[in-house]
């Protein structure tokens, strides 16, 4: 009937700066990353970048899920946060400072009464 024509367009976005794109809560936990990779001299490493991004998206998505209320999202997440510790500090050495400063964040992440955006 309609000549199989797709009559749909999309949106064109005319953005000259690449912080403009990014949503508020994205940007936040880049920059969030970043500062623990740093922390962590790790600088930017795609796996330190990547495992962290990961694990605190995690938890910071159950706290919203729940309505900001303290629930277990380290249980929740505890798989997440078992790979990144496991993949960001594969030296014995180096572990132990990586896990207490990773646990420092995720705590006042878990337990921060203001929004993280």
């Amino acid at each position: 009937m309609f000549g199989g024509v797709n009559r749909q367009q999309n949106p064109t976005f005319y953005s000259q700066d690449k912080e403009l794109r990014l949503r508020p809560y994205n940007q936040q936990l880049t920059s969030l990353t970043g500062k623990i990779c740093s922390e962590l001299n790790l600088g930017a490493s795609d796996v330190c970048l990547f495992e962290t991004r990961v694990a605190f998206d995690c938890l910071l998505r159950q706290k919203v899920q729940k309505y900001g209320a303290i629930m277990d999202n380290l249980g929740t997440c505890a798989n997440h946060i078992n790979t990144m510790k496991a993949n960001i500090g594969k030296e014995e050495s180096v572990k132990a400072e990586y896990g207490s400063v990773l646990d420092g964040y995720l705590e006042d992440l878990h337990y921060q009464q203001k929004s993280f955006v």
